[in-house]
C-alpha cells in the first residue's frame, strides 16, 4: 500500500511516498527533496518523522544530465546528435525529449530481453520471466512473483551495458529469495562480483 503525505522533518516541510510493507525496518532514500519510505504496516507518521530527525538538509551537488540540446547518453556513452537523430544499436531514433522513453522502448526491449535470457540461462533459471520496459521515477527494476514478470525502466537506456546487467541480475537473484537477504546478496555478487560500485555509478548517474 502507497501513501503521499508530507512530513514535518527539523521544522522544514518534504514531500513523502510512504510504501507500507511486510517488513521489521524503515528503509529511506531521497530524491528531489522528496523523501521515498518502506515501513512496516501501522508505522505512523509521527514515527517516521521523529526516526528522520537526524536528516541533514543540504543543497546536493547536481547529478549529470542524461542529455542536453546537444547530445544524449547511451548505454553509457555519449552521442552528440546527428541531424537531431542518435543511434541504438543500430537503429536511428529522431530524439525527441518529450517522448524518447516511448521511441526507444521496442529497441531497448529486444537489447533487455537478450541480456534477460543469456542470464536467466547462466544462473539456472528455468522458466523464461516475462519482462515490461517502463519509464518509473521510484525504481530500477522489479520483479512480480504473481505475473513472473520483470519490470525495467527505461531510463537506464543512459547507462553503461554492465550497469544494466546488473540490475538483471539483482532482479533474477529474486527468484531464489525474495528479500533483500544476505543470502540475495551473495547470489547477486556470485554473477555480479563489481555489484557495489557499479550500483554507486547508477546513484552517482555516473553513465
Amino acid at each position: 500500500m502507497k501513501k503521499e503525505t508530507f512530513l514535518n522533518i527539523n521544522g522544514k516541510s518534504f514531500k513523502a511516498i510512504i510504501e507500507y510493507k511486510r517488513m521489521k525496518y524503515i528503509r529511506w532514500n531521497i530524491r528531489d527533496n522528496v523523501f521515498y519510505i518502506r515501513c512496516p504496516y501501522g508505522t505512523s507518521k509521527t514515527y517516521l518523522e521523529n526516526a528522520l530527525s537526524n536528516y541533514k538538509y543540504k543543497t546536493r551537488p547536481k547529478l549529470p544530465e542524461p542529455f542536453t540540446n546537444e547530445y544524449c547518453y547511451i548505454f553509457g556513452e555519449k552521442q552528440y546528435f546527428n541531424a537531431c537523430f542518435v543511434k541504438i544499436n543500430g537503429h536511428y531514433i529522431l530524439f525527441n525529449k518529450e517522448t524518447f522513453y516511448e521511441d526507444i522502448k521496442p529497441i531497448f526491449k529486444d537489447y533487455i530481453e537478450t541480456r534477460l535470457r543469456y542470464f536467466e540461462n547462466v544462473m539456472g533459471i528455468k522458466t523464461h520471466y516475462l519482462l515490461s520496459i517502463k519509464n518509473v521515477k521510484s525504481i530500477y527494476g522489479s520483479n512480480s512473483k504473481s505475473s513472473h514478470k520483470i519490470t525495467i525502466n527505461s531510463f537506464l537506456i543512459h547507462f553503461s551495458k554492465d550497469i544494466i546487467d546488473s540490475i538483471i541480475i539483482h532482479e533474477l537473484a529474486h527468484d531464489f529469495q525474495r528479500n533483500h537477504s544476505s543470502m540475495f546478496y551473495e547470489i547477486v555478487y556470485k554473477y555480479c562480483p563489481n555489484y557495489d560500485y557499479l550500483q554507486h555509478k547508477l546513484k552517482k548517474n555516473i553513465f
